[in-house]
């Protein structure tokens, strides 16, 4: 294998916002000498997905940004790179982007990244009723199950020269003799070291971490339908923080997700919706709910009460097992808004746990033994060491 050059190339399947272009540490290589390319195949494999949310305007403006729309242009670029450069994996198992992946370890070194994972739990008779569910819904389902497979079975047979975690919760299937793991975090821990302000508790305050589940792009990239409708969704969440927020006495605001666009939804919350503030908000409150999600990191690091909480649809729905999954990790109930029981003690639900706190951060935010500085500088200095 040639000596890693310092040039990175990031392989990308979604446009490169500036959120991305941030949390990608893009700047940090940058500052550190690298010469740093994007190649992004959203165009290519996604194109359905890359139309409608507009992927031009969505990309940020980067001089080395490519945007690939075929097969042949994305070879050459690859093919032109200098032997020894460093890929940062972030493109699926399809035919297109297993041929980039095998082009590009000839090249260089492919890093692979296993963070942001979410607690899962899932009963036996879930699954069941999930299957049936979808079959009488969907009579395409077993070729879907079968194509899922063999992608799983792709992405298991195909290694990474280096794999960065956050928690020890990562994927155990990787080549331990070819595979060298970078103990990191997860990208939420990121902002708390940036914006690692006092943690505050407004004794008025609870905040809801909107998912944005009637609206998200990820529905339409995964090719499926959202698991809620909007006119149900709303309402019942809506009806649901008042009642909590009149029994604790506390405000309620909504920490809108960061791929929403509530100005331009007609259904949408009643309560106020804030943009851009979820950390803040989240370090400000009192109690955080949630349905699940990786934002609760955050409330888990400052050790703020949490209060789960999903609704008929949401319960039938396949997101039910990340929501059982925080449940299980932190020992919470959780509580269906559209079924709340009379008289409901909401101050019960304001007990942590530390012991299931620490276990979870432990698990999927951050081990203790891995460094306290910023997720790309834990690579770069592996990468230069």
């Amino acid at each position: 294998m040639a000596k890693i050059k310092k040039q990175v190339i990031y392989l990308i399947t979604s446009p490169l916002t500036n959120h991305d272009y941030s949390r990608f540490g893009i700047n940090l290589w940058l500052n550190h000498g690298w010469d740093v390319k994007v190649f992004d195949f959203t165009k290519l494999v996604k194109n359905e997905f890359w139309n409608q949310v507009q992927g031009e305007k969505l990309s940020v403006d980067y001089d080395s940004l490519k945007i690939i729309e075929n097969e042949q242009s994305a070879f050459d670029l690859i093919n032109l790179l200098e032997d020894g450069s460093v890929f940062i994996d972030q493109i699926d198992y399809s035919r297109t982007e297993r041929k980039v992946r095998h082009l590009a370890h000839k090249k260089g070194v492919i890093i692979r990244l296993e963070l942001g994972m979410l607690p899962t739990k899932i009963s036996c008779q879930a699954i069941l009723l999930d299957k049936i569910k979808i079959l009488l819904s969907d009579p395409d389902y077993i070729f879907t199950a079968l194509i899922n497979k063999i992608r799983r079975y792709r992405q298991k047979s195909s290694f990474h020269d280096y794999l960065v975690v956050s928690g020890t919760a990562f994927n155990q299937d990787y080549n331990r003799a070819k595979t060298t793991v970078i103990k990191a975090h997860s990208w939420d821990y990121d902002f708390f070291l940036t914006n690692n302000k006092k943690i505050e508790f407004d004794n008025k305050m609870l905040v809801f971490l909107d998912s944005n589940e009637a609206y998200h792009s990820d529905f339409i990239y995964m090719g499926v339908d959202p698991y809620v409708k909007a006119e149900n969704y709303y309402p019942v969440i809506d009806q649901g923080l008042l009642q909590i927020g009149n029994s604790l006495n506390y405000d309620i605001k909504i920490a809108a997700h960061p791929r929403s666009d509530y100005e331009n939804k007609i259904i949408k919350y009643t309560n106020p919706i804030l943009e851009n503030q979820t950390f803040d908000l989240i370090r400000q409150a009192s109690v955080i709910i949630s349905h699940g999600s990786t934002s609760l990191n955050w409330a888990i690091i400052m050790r703020k009460p949490i209060i789960l909480v999903t609704t008929n649809e949401m319960k039938s729905s396949r997101f039910n097992q990340y929501t059982e999954g925080f449940s299980d990790s932190l020992e919470k109930n959780i509580i269906n808004l559209d079924n709340i029981p009379k008289n409901y003690d909401w101050k019960s639900q304001l007990v942590i746990n530390e012991n299931k706190y620490k276990a979870h951060t432990e698990k999927f935010i951050k081990q203790s033994d891995s460094q306290d500085k910023l997720l790309w500088d834990c690579v770069i200095d592996y990468m230069e060491g």
